[in-house]
């Protein structure tokens, strides 16, 4: 099965989220709720593509209870537009850097502190460059055979640094849905994929990629990330109509040098994606 990174251009698409995160120290736990609302774009640029995400609506609670605030009002506002390559490599991200300004003045505490380090570092959109990377482009060029395993290297963005890890994933069954016949994938975040499976096949990506996950920045260090991703994809574009992703990540902190707590942040998201009507 080769993977084709050609995706429909000058139409558009609805983009459905919805998740929670669990955070989790010591003997606390919250939860919030997210939902949202974009839409997605692509249109060609040069040989190239430019994609286009406008955040039409975006909705949140805490424990239960529905949040709003002046923050949630400049989420709403978000624009990005992604600059692609014609094989799937990103090239840069335009308007990371004007969200996250216009809601440094919102934030209080660590969340104002951390966001104006990340400003100060130049390190606005490093989420978005590292997801693009483990979705598209380590699938772009390449023919991979069904139920068999691959795994590559990657790296999360923290407060922190990087934080390594493998991932670990098979494609198919082919699915029958309303948008065609799709292949799913199936993803597992793990410490080491050869520790896993030693029979896993490494993968390195066809297209020239920005992202390096042998050395992406600074590292974190004592962060574990876990989790699981499913997707309906449509080999012959690398359009993803569905994505359930959990992830787990977690770390020491030491609030006095003698104490150490576990810090866990949890999060599950749910993406969907249909022809936009207009």
């Amino acid at each position: 099965m080769t993977f084709t990174f050609a995706p429909p251009v000058d139409r558009g698409y609805e983009l459905r989220a919805y998740g929670t995160g669990t955070i989790k120290w010591g003997g606390n736990r919250e939860v919030v709720e997210a939902g949202l609302l974009a839409r997605r774009t692509f249109t060609r640029a040069g040989v190239g593509y430019r994609l286009a995400e406008v955040t039409r609506d975006v909705a949140l609670a805490m424990d239960g209870e529905r949040l709003e605030s002046k923050l949630l009002d400049q989420l709403k506002r978000n624009r990005l537009t992604y600059v692609i390559g014609a094989d799937g490599a990103f090239q840069r991200l335009e308007g990371a850097r004007e969200n996250l300004e216009r809601m440094v003045p919102l934030l209080e505490g660590e969340s104002k502190k951390s966001a104006e380090k990340r400003l100060a570092e130049g390190r606005f959109g490093d989420a978005e460059r590292a997801d693009w990377y483990a979705t598209y482009e380590i699938l772009a060029g390449q023919t991979l055979e069904l139920d068999r395993d691959y795994w590559f290297h990657h790296a999360h963005p923290t407060d922190d640094g990087w934080a390594p890890h493998d991932v670990l994933f098979r494609v198919g069954p082919w699915d029958e849905t309303p948008n065609g016949r799709l292949l799913r994938q199936r993803v597992a975040y793990v410490r080491s994929a050869l520790l896993e499976i030693p029979g896993a096949v490494e993968l390195t990506p066809r297209v020239r990629s920005r992202f390096d996950p042998a050395a992406p920045g600074p590292r974190a260090s004592g962060y574990q990330i876990t989790g699981n991703v499913s997707r309906l994809i449509d080999p012959a574009t690398l359009t993803i109509w569905r994505e359930q992703l959990y992830r787990r990540e977690a770390h020491e902190i030491r609030p006095v040098e003698e104490v150490g707590i576990t810090f866990v942040v949890e999060a599950r998201l749910d993406f969907t994606l249909t022809p936009a009507a207009d």
